[in-house]
Parts: structure tokens; C-alpha cells; sequence
């Protein structure tokens, strides 16, 4: 009653309980603005323009325009990108979901950004890596994957 959310004593009043949920359902000033805030930066159902990713100095963002390819080992995905490398939140499947159609597989645990592809160099008989604009390196092409990736590589 003292603008608090509420403050019921025992025996609980039904009536004030009900009042007091109601309160608390309700949005304060601030959480409106920074709802409205985080609506502005991120519409549903578009990519995001950075990644979040864990380093040794912390959370670090990530743009999605720096990022080369991805790897995942086990539970964690290493993003690749031109200043280096860095652990993310996200699942592959998570980051093929959301960027659709500018990533591409090419191994069951990678996928790369297909913006950055210069094409594909031959490392071991039958093995095949992808190159890069921008990295000495690229992930490995699965045998599985190699059909797909060409044809693809084709229509660029």
C-alpha cells in the first residue's frame, strides 16, 4: 500500500493477495524504456548484427561482419574471424537457424560464412579445405559435404 509490490502479513487477506500480484504484474517506467530500447536493437526474426562471445578478458561482442567460420567441439563453438578466435554461447544449429542462407556447412561440426569464401584448396588426397578472405586457414570439407559445397561454390 506504501508503493511497494506488496506486503502481506499472516492470516493472508485473499483480497490483497490478489491486489499485490496484480501490482507486480504491472511494468515499471524503466522496464518499459529498456524493453523499448531492446525492441529498437533487435527485431524478431532478424539476425543480429554481433555475436556475444566468452574470452579471457570477458564478454566481448563480436560482428557477425568479421566472422569467418565456426567449429564446434563437444558442447562449445569457436568462432573464427579476422582478429583471432572466440568462444560463443550459441549452437551451431542455433547459428544456422538464425543466419539462414549466409552460412553454409561443409562438416557436421562446421559451418562457414559464405560472403568470405574465396573457394576450396585440395590439402590431402581426397581432402578438401575451404579458403577464406581475410584467414591463412579454413575449416575442412566433409566427403558428405563436398558435392553440395561445389555446386554452391559454382553459382557464386
Amino acid at each position: 500500500e506504501a508503493n511497494a509490490i506488496g506486503y502481506l502479513l499472516k492470516p493472508v487477506n485473499q483480497e490483497k493477495l490478489v491486489q499485490a500480484l496484480a501490482k507486480a504484474q504491472r511494468l515499471s517506467q524503466p522496464q518499459i524504456a529498456l524493453l523499448a530500447e531492446r525492441d529498437d536493437l533487435h527485431q524478431p526474426g532478424t539476425p543480429r548484427s554481433q555475436l556475444s562471445a566468452k574470452s579471457r578478458r570477458g564478454i566481448e561482442l563480436l560482428p557477425f561482419a568479421n566472422a569467418r567460420y565456426f567449429i564446434a567441439d563437444h558442447k562449445y563453438v569457436t568462432a573464427y574471424h579476422t582478429g583471432g578466435e572466440l568462444l560463443l554461447d550459441d549452437t551451431l544449429k542455433e547459428l544456422q537457424d538464425e543466419f539462414g542462407r549466409r552460412l553454409l556447412r561443409v562438416h557436421r561440426n562446421a559451418l562457414v560464412v559464405l560472403e568470405h569464401i574465396q573457394g576450396l584448396e585440395r590439402v590431402e588426397l581426397g581432402q578438401y579445405r575451404v579458403k577464406l578472405r581475410g584467414l591463412g586457414h579454413g575449416p575442412l570439407v566433409s566427403r558428405r559435404h563436398l558435392p553440395e559445397v561445389r555446386k554452391i561454390l559454382e553459382k557464386l
